[in-house]
This record gives C-alpha cells, structure tokens and sequence, in this order.
C-alpha cells in the first residue's frame, strides 16, 4: 500500500474506540478515549461455528458481582436464538433474535449491536457471511454501558470472557450502518466521462462512465469506516494483473470482473463476477488483517453497472430488493436516500456472478495457468 493510498483508507476513529481479537488481545485506538458512561453506541464481532454445532454457546459474557452487580451476556441459546441480556442492580434489559434455520449449518457470522439507552430502543443484526441472509431484532430499553465494561470488552480478560467462537469484536460510539454501502479505498481513479477521478471526489449528481453501459447518474457516493479484520480485512489486487498502474484495494465481498480464455472456455461467456475473496493467491491478490480501522467508499447507480477503476471492472453497489425491506434499509449506509423513496431495486447482477466453486475452479486454473484473465 502506498503512502498516499494509506492515507485515504486511514481514519480519524469516526467514534471507534478499539479492538478485541482473539490470540492478540485488546487493541484500543490511538487518541480514542473511553467515555464514563457510553448511553449510544455499536458492538461490532464476528464468529465462527462449525456445522451442527448450537447452544448454549457463549460468546461475550460480562459479570460483576461485587459492589453495583453488572451482567453484559451474548449468547446463542439451546433453541438457536442469539440472545443479547443485560442487568445493572436491579435493572434489566433483553433483545433476542431467531436463527436457528441459519446458524445450524456453520460458517461465518457478524453480529451488529446498536443502543440508544436515551431513545430506549435497540437493534441486534445477524449476517450469515457464506449464506447471504441477515435477520433483525428491535429491542426496547437497552442499558447504558460504563467505562469500566467498555475497558473489559476490550482486554476479553477480568470481568469479561470471550467465547472460543468469537475472532474478534470492536466498538464504536457512533452508529455503525450494517448491509452494503461500501466497496473499495476511497482514493481508487474511477472513471468518468471527463477522465477519471478519485472515488472520494464523486457526489450524487455526477455521472461515471461504465464498462457496460456507458455514462450512468450517481445516486449515492459515500463512507464507511470499519475494522480491518476477519471477513473485513482488506483485499491488495496488484498492479498489472488488475489495475493497470496500481494496486486496487476492495472489500472481500466486492464483484469484480473477469475476462479471458480461460472465462470463455470454463463459463462460456467472455465476462463473470468474482468476489475478490475468491482471488486470493497471495501474489497477484492478497489480504491483509490489522487492528485498525479503514475507511471505503461505495458508488450506487440506478442499475448494477461496471465501473472501472485503473482498466480494472469492479461492480457499483448491489442493492438487490433492499428497497422491498425498508426497516432493513434505514439500518445501512443507504438509509438516507430509503427515506426519499430512491433507492433502487436491482433484480440481477449487470453479469453472471460466479457460484463460490465457480470462482473456486477458477482461481485453481489461473493458478495453474498463469493467464491474464483480469478485465
């Protein structure tokens, strides 16, 4: 990563306030200050569970027993509920979510909490991160969380205890959005019909010039900072198998074009869609975790279009049926342009997406191949 492309990805927190990963331990944020008493805020963790394997699972689980007795629990429940319970004397508070159907057949998960102790609501977000779903739950009464919680959540140690299925956890002071709103480094060239800019310069109004269909209207341009770890550590496409000049850096879930005999001969078609976390090879595409927070940028059309960064096609924001969902909506980064009723609907993908043993198969003949089939 370069310097300048550092920079554009860094951030100033945006209210995070540090890090947990399991086998290294807390990691607070350089200049981030523990509030006294936090009454809004998000706890962002990720897990993983084998297939078959369900509750009673703890996964965070806070206690204090002495002087004013505190209890912070989330875990999953011997009928598949993730269930997120709070007491502080003799108040108490609870939200649980269903998802069973999901959770028994393993993979990755990220769970989203988000309170407003003041606003007496709070929502507890599941994403099935190999399966595609998410699920939602609207609590009431949530309890502010004191300093000296924040600073255990963070160690994992003391008062608290992380579960072995949790590989990291991080909270904010902010409200963080959850579902699409980002994709790649906010300093990535994309294309215009006046020449290319960074993505970062890009507002709603202006217009981008795609690969497929030629000058397209902005609807949404915007940011996302999150942690650079797990399913969220960033993704080095190089310079020369991808971008022409550059190194491209996405998020793992961003679709990116692929062309090339080798697309033609397995797929029968000249051009696919790849997540970048099926490209990993650790030369040409690699990934890198660290305790930090990076900022993304994210580009929304009124269809699902190519954009091209650097010569390199990578896919504008997915919507799918979103707009269908408008509570799930208002949770994202999208939540603005929701509230107008603009936000779009997009029924397919601008192209055929590659299945994950697809994309497997794929990596597997370019490995062997050695053939430039980056679009």
């Amino acid at each position: 990563m370069t310097a300048a492309q550092d920079r554009s990805m860094a951030t100033a927190h945006q209210g995070w306030l540090g890090l947990y990963q399991r086998g290294i331990g807390g990691q607070p944020l350089a200049g981030a200050a523990l509030p006294q008493l936090m009454a809004r805020g998000t706890l962002l963790a990720e897990f993983v569970l084998e297939r078959g394997q369900h509750g009673p699972l703890p996964l965070v689980h806070l206690a204090t027993h002495t002087g004013w007795p505190r209890l912070l629990s989330l875990a999953l429940a011997g009928d598949g509920r993730l269930m997120l319970r709070q007491r502080q004397g003799e108040a108490h508070a609870a939200v649980s979510l269903a998802a069973a159907d999901f959770l028994g057949s393993g993979g990755r998960f990220r769970l989203t909490y988000r309170w407003n102790a003041p606003g007496r609501h709070s929502l507890l977000t599941l994403e099935s991160l190999d399966g595609g779903t998410i699920r939602q739950a609207v609590g009431a009464n949530p309890l502010p969380m004191p300093q000296a919680d924040l600073a255990a959540l963070l160690a994992g140690r003391g008062a608290a205890v992380h579960g072995d299925a949790l590989r990291w956890l991080a909270l904010s002071e902010g409200t963080v959005p959850v579902g699409p709103g980002a994709a790649f480094a906010p300093s990535t060239p994309v294309e215009t019909p006046s020449g290319p800019r960074p993505a970062m310069q890009i507002r709603a109004g202006d217009f981008v010039q795609t690969a497929d269909a030629g000058a397209q209207e902005v609807l949404w341009s915007g940011r996302v900072a999150l942690p650079a770890l797990g399913s969220l550590a960033p993704i080095r496409l190089g310079a020369g198998r991808f971008g022409r000049t550059r190194d491209i850096w996405v998020l793992p879930h961003t679709r990116i074009a692929m062309t090339g005999s080798t697309v033609e001969y397995m797929f029968g078609t000249d051009c696919v869609l790849v997540e970048a976390r099926h490209l990993l090879d650790s030369v040409s595409a690699s990934q890198i975790e660290r305790p930090s927070m990076l900022a993304w940028h994210g580009i929304l059309l009124r269809g699902h279009h190519l954009l091209v960064a650097d010569g390199q096609q990578i896919e504008s924001l997915y919507t799918g049926a979103l707009a269908a969902a408008p509570m799930l909506a208002a949770t994202t980064a999208l939540a603005d342009i929701a509230a107008m009723g603009k936000l779009p609907t997009h029924h397919r993908p601008a192209i055929r997406e590659l299945r994950p043993y697809e994309a497997t198969a794929l990596a597997a003949a370019r490995a062997r191949f050695h053939a430039p089939v980056a679009a």
